[in-house]
Order: structure tokens, then sequence, then C-alpha cells
């Protein structure tokens, strides 16, 4: 069954998914302007007041993530992602009746990447 390479393989993993979060931290506190003595302190007060991380959020947010923007994600994405392009395209979506930009919900649509595909449909959508 070779577990020790399992087990090896699954360490490997899980260290590359922290360099990723690490990685993800960072970016967004250099987006936002937060320097690390604020993110401390953030910390230690939820810490202090016994609030938990919500770890099912981030590993929602890294599925989403390896759905949308990863090479692994990509049959996922191509079992859908055509269909509601394709019915988007065959409307007329240049202006609405008192010539407002017209507007797409797209629910639970994870870190962007549909939206992302129907604003680069050329000519179809204003952005």
């Amino acid at each position: 069954m070779n577990y020790r390479k399992k087990l090896d393989d699954l360490e490997e993993l899980i260290y590359h998914n922290e360099v990723l979060c690490k990685n993800i931290v960072a970016h967004a506190m250099s987006f936002y302007g937060i320097e690390q003595k604020e993110l401390d302190a953030h910390i230690k007060e939820a810490e202090k007041s016994g609030r938990v991380a919500d770890k099912v959020s981030v590993v929602q947010a890294l599925k989403h993530y390896v759905r949308d923007w990863s090479e692994e994600g990509f049959k996922e994405r191509n079992e859908a992602f055509p269909c509601i392009k394709s019915a988007l395209s065959g409307l007329d979506f240049a202006r609405a009746e008192d010539g407002s930009a017209v507007k797409v919900l797209l629910p639970g649509s994870g870190l962007g990447r549909l939206g992302h595909e129907i604003a680069s449909l050329q000519g179809k959508f204003v952005r």
C-alpha cells in the first residue's frame, strides 16, 4: 500500500498549502495596508475573547481558488462555464431600457473566475 510515501506526499502538500496561505495573507495585508503588529493584536484579542478561527471558511476558499484559477480546476470549470457563457452570449446586453449598463448576478461565484470570463466576452457586456 506504500503508506509511508502517501504520508510523505500528504506532508509535502500540507507544507505547500501553508506557503500559499501565508502568501495570500501577506498580499492581503499589503493590499489593505495592515501591519503585522495590527494582525498580531487582532489575533491576541480574538484568542483572549475565546473566538476561534473559522477553518471551514479557509478550506472552502482554498477549494474555490483551485476550482476557479488552477489547472486542476479546469475540468470542473469546463463542465459548467461554457454553457453559462453560451446562454449569456445569445442575449442582447447592450443597455437596459433606461440606458444603464446591464448587470449579471452570479450567486455562489467562488473567487470570480466565471465573472471574469463573462466580463471578457468582447462586445457583449458593458464593463
